[in-house]
């Protein structure tokens, strides 16, 4: 149902000709999700953090992305977390003109 969810909510936005990039689409699979799912973008600023690269002169502190997109899932005993990063082609945009193949793998909740 999430799957079919996100596919019906990009559709709709090449319909309209709006340029699919790594924001829209995890902005998109956030809008997907419904029931025992939580979602909360963390991209950019909201996702950093800052870490101690050892094995370099000097010790070197490094901040990075975490991730696009934290999604929890409850059920009646536990929850389950995860972030996702999303990527895309960096040298063309997509405008809809040629299929977009995007691989989810196995989703399971």
């Amino acid at each position: 149902m999430i799957i079919r969810n996100f596919n019906n909510i990009i559709a709709s936005k090449v319909a309209s000709g709006i340029v699919i990039d790594e924001v829209l689409l995890f902005k998109s699979l956030k809008e997907s999700f419904y029931g025992n799912t939580f979602s909360d973008i963390v991209h950019g600023s909201h996702g950093m953090v800052d870490f101690i690269v050892h094995g370099y002169t000097p010790t070197k502190l490094v901040r990075c992305e975490v991730g696009d997109l934290l999604i929890v899932a409850f059920s009646n005993n536990e929850f389950r977390y995860t972030l996702m990063q999303n990527k895309t082609m960096h040298k063309k945009k997509y405008f809809g003109t040629n299929p977009l193949t995007i691989q989810l793998g196995n989703i399971m909740f």
